[in-house]
């Protein structure tokens, strides 16, 4: 399991021991301080951070006289990308791992081709705080479509490839109307899952 924290760091636990067995700082380059975790990914045996408005990278495979038992921490990132000027909220990487999303604190979605580091930001942007996203399935044709959601109480489907918008949902009702319901807390986008056939 990996885990992200606001002391600059992400640990990877192993599950069976609950110990931690690897630590990476979220660092660029060496001799900054570390920014603080908010989201991370990992596929095969490269591990992805989000700290600040950057993604780092770090490719964990170790040398062969690299002795397994040893804790493996690693100072600073091996690859870092800066996405926008805000921090981060979430990010994924798809299930094919050839494109790396994240939504940042301004709403704007962000894909990243893992194999040239292409950036691009997606047209449709949430207004306001964006906090949440999730690739909709492994199975085509939904393997490269991405669900984001908001504090603007919107859940919007992208077409990562084609850069455009499928659809758009509103989680707040007509509250308060004839026949409706009231709204005692606004029903902001806190967490997305998808379920494993995407449907």
């Amino acid at each position: 399991m990996l885990s992200g924290s606001d002391d600059g760091t992400a640990r990877m636990w192993d599950l069976a021991t609950l110990k931690c067995i690897s630590s990476f700082a979220a660092r660029r380059k060496a001799g900054e301080d570390p920014l603080p975790v908010n989201s991370v990914s990992m596929r095969g045996r490269h591990i992805y951070l989000a700290a600040g408005p950057f993604v780092l990278e770090y490719d964990t495979k170790m040398p062969a006289e690299h002795d397994v038992e040893t804790v493996l921490s690693m100072p600073h990132a091996t690859a870092s990308t800066r996405l926008g000027d805000s921090d981060i909220s979430q990010m994924d990487v798809s299930h094919d791992g050839s494109q790396l999303a994240a939504i940042d604190e301004d709403g704007a979605v962000w894909v990243m081709d893992l194999a040239t580091r292409a950036v691009s930001m997606l047209p449709e942007k949430h207004d306001g705080f964006g906090t949440c996203l999730a690739w909709r399935s492994i199975m085509s044709p939904w393997d490269k479509e991405l669900v984001t959601g908001g504090m603007d109480m919107r859940l919007l489907v992208h077409r990562s490839d084609k850069k455009v918008l499928l659809h758009e949902m509103r989680t707040s009702d007509k509250g308060g109307e004839k026949g409706g319901s009231t709204l005692f807390n606004p029903p902001f986008v806190h967490a997305i899952d998808v379920s494993a056939e995407g449907r």
